[in-house]
C-alpha cells in the first residue's frame, strides 16, 4: 500500500574522526565511511587507520562525525554493531555503541563477570592501531 511506500532512501560517504571524550582529535593516515539510510534506520561502515593519539587524554575513545545523530528515545538505547580494533590491549569482546541522542561511537568492552567498560585512548597503540566497524542505528 502507498502508506508503506519507500520514500526516504539515501547512500553516501562520510569522514569519521577519532577523538577522546574531551574532543581532542587524533591524526589518522586514512579515514573513510559509507552509509545507507532507509527511513530512520542508518547502517554505516567505517575504517580509521594508523591512529596517532599524541595529545589525546586517556579517557574514552570515540569515533565522531557520523552522518546522522541517533534518535532521542525514552531510556538509554544502545545501537550496536560489530568492530575490530587492531593493536588494542583489551582481550575482551568489543562492540561499537551509539547511545541515544548522540552522534559518536564508543567501544564497549564486555568484561567477564558483567563488568562492562568502554575502551580508553590509552588502550590502543598510538600510530599503529586501526578501527573497523559497522553499526546500524535509529536516527533522529
Amino acid at each position: 500500500a502507498e502508506a508503506n511506500a519507500l520514500d526516504d532512501y539515501e547512500e553516501g560517504t562520510f569522514t569519521p574522526s577519532v577523538e577522546d571524550s574531551s574532543s581532542n582529535v587524533a591524526t589518522v593516515s586514512s579515514a573513510y565511511g559509507y552509509y545507507i539510510k532507509i527511513g530512520r534506520t542508518c547502517t554505516l561502515w567505517l575504517n580509521a587507520s594508523n591512529i596517532d593519539t599524541t595529545g589525546l587524554a586517556s579517557n574514552d575513545l570515540r569515533v565522531t562525525n557520523l552522518p546522522f545523530t541517533a534518535a532521542n528515545v525514552t531510556g538509554t538505547i544502545y545501537m550496536m554493531g560489530s568492530c575490530a580494533i587492531t593493536n588494542c590491549s583489551s582481550t575482551n569482546d568489543l562492540s561499537p555503541v551509539i547511545i541515544d541522542n548522540n552522534a559518536h561511537i564508543r567501544f564497549l568492552e564486555r568484561v567477564p563477570n558483567n563488568v562492562n567498560d568502554f575502551i580508553l585512548v590509552s588502550e590502543i597503540t598510538s600510530g599503529t592501531s586501526s578501527i573497523f566497524a559497522t553499526v546500524t542505528y535509529y536516527t533522529a
